[in-house]
């Protein structure tokens, strides 16, 4: 048997060997909360704390309350164990730096996945933002990971601002669709856009347009009073100079030697370069924004061909050509 005595108020308990500490360990009085050093080698026990007189508690009960963080010798503690004789026990805030990073250490516990995705920022929709991808086309991840209008406005700033990077990274087994929709979102920007403007300036265009093209403020008229006439004619239009352009280029980079050019691919760089026509919405943006689009075409073909710019310019002729031929057989007015 050992027998433990508080050197404060005298409380005493005595223990078995199998239960008695083996080693010098710091306890606290479960009457008047006494912190003291016992020292098991010839039962000292040294003061450290007094403590606070609490109520009279009977010995005999072993479950009777104790103070707060009190440590009773001989009953198992689920802490880390005492600090030995001559060193205090560590405040918490120390023993958390001497603790190993448990970030470096210690696994997630559902898997770095889920780690991942607990971290991830995310929008005013509570929708989770990946880690950014430079490296896929926005529109082909819609609608992940923020929906459709973030994919398609962060795929009209990568062709407008970032070509180079855009052009680069062109899924050849993306869905034909995907560019396809885009596509037609131009097209139906572009007209609604334009009836836009046609109302607003149509009373200036009757004073300046004279009286032998007439048919023309007809023209202008009739679009005016058939707005989805007007809308369809645009989106159709848009869409067939889409596929007519891909054709074409992939025909004019086939006979010029470029054998890897698929219709595939360069239909995505035809109907991405579209992104400039959003410039329609403002005075005079939709010349503008058709120079913008044929300069992208252009260059989209020579970075996602991995071409130079003599074979470049000479695939893109036969366009070139078809371009200037409609062009000059289409009487403007005067």
């Amino acid at each position: 048997m050992m027998k433990i005595t508080c050197p404060d108020c005298g409380f005493f308990r005595e223990l078995t060997a199998d239960r008695a500490p083996t080693r010098p360990v710091v306890a606290t009085c479960p009457k008047c909360g006494c912190r003291f050093r016992f020292q098991p080698e010839d039962g000292a026990c040294n003061l450290i704390e007094h403590g606070h007189p609490a109520p009279a508690v009977s010995p005999v009960h072993e479950d009777d309350p104790l103070p707060p963080g009190a440590i009773v010798p001989g009953r198992k503690v689920s802490e880390s164990p005492a600090a030995p004789v001559g060193e205090e026990q560590p405040s918490r805030t120390e023993a958390k730096e001497h603790e190993p990073d448990a970030d470096k250490t210690t696994p997630p516990e559902n898997g770095d996945h889920a780690n991942e995705e607990a971290s991830r920022p995310t929008n005013r929709k509570s929708r989770a933002r990946p880690a950014p991808d430079e490296e896929s086309t926005p529109w082909d991840l819609a609608p992940r990971p923020a929906g459709y209008f973030s994919a398609f406005y962060q795929t009209t700033l990568r062709v407008m601002f970032g070509a180079e990077r855009f052009f680069a990274h062109l899924n050849p087994r993306a869905p034909q669709f995907r560019a396809l929709g885009y596509a037609i979102i131009i097209a139906l920007f572009v007209p609604l856009s334009l009836y836009l403007w046609l109302n607003m300036s149509i009373d200036m265009l009757e004073q300046s347009i004279s009286e032998a093209n007439a048919p023309y403020l007809s023209l202008l008229r009739a679009m005016q009073a058939n707005p989805l006439l007007f809308t369809f004619s645009g989106l159709m239009s848009l869409i067939f100079y889409a596929y007519i352009a891909s054709v074409l280029l992939f025909l004019g980079f086939r006979i010029t030697g470029v054998r890897h050019a698929s219709f595939h691919i360069i239909f995505q760089i035809v109907a991405y370069s579209g992104a400039p026509l959003l410039l329609s919405i403002i005075p005079l943006g939709l010349y503008v924004g058709a120079i913008w689009s044929l300069a992208s075409i252009v260059n989209g073909c020579r970075i996602a061909l991995r071409l130079d710019w003599p074979r470049t310019l000479l695939g893109i002729a036969p366009i070139v050509l078809l371009l200037v031929l409609l062009t000059s057989s289409i009487p403007f007015p005067r």
